[in-house]
């Protein structure tokens, strides 16, 4: 796929084109990211609101009836969003790989594949997520397995 920029100043509003053979699911994703407002995450830990840099985010967690950001430097963030809601906010390199967990796919250290069939993400900072098997074929897809 041939992909070209044009900078100018003086655009009055910015657009993209996509001339595709098919619309598949990848571009249709591609397409609905670049509709997306961004909008900033907030965390927050003791008395404190953290912006999320999101690069920087290895999991969203469900636990107790709280969501939590897993940062790649160990830290952890409580999080005031329902998870379905974050994930709405969330650009592709997100997965939604469990009912309650949605992983950065940049922050996998390593796949496991279980003796029962299923997948452990291992991830860089340490922790382990584990892939239902109703989110494999979107854990495959968003890794081009």
């Amino acid at each position: 796929m041939q992909v070209n920029f044009h900078v100018s100043p003086e655009l009055k509003t910015e657009h993209a084109e996509l001339f595709v053979q098919q619309l598949t699911p990848a571009l249709q994703q591609v397409a609905n990211q670049l509709l997306k407002e961004a909008r900033l995450i907030w965390g927050y830990q003791a008395d404190q609101m953290i912006p999320l840099d999101l690069q920087q985010v290895a999991l969203i967690s469900v636990v107790d009836q709280q969501v939590y950001a897993y940062l790649q430097d160990g830290r952890q963030l409580r999080l005031k969003q329902r998870l379905y809601q974050i994930e709405a906010q969330l650009p592709i390199a997100f997965v939604r790989v469990s009912k309650s967990e949605i992983l950065n796919q940049h922050a996998i250290a390593y796949l496991e594949v279980t003796p029962s069939g299923l997948i452990n993400a291992h991830l860089k900072n340490q922790q382990v997520a584990q892939v239902s098997r109703r989110r494999m074929k979107n854990l495959k897809r968003g890794l081009g397995l």
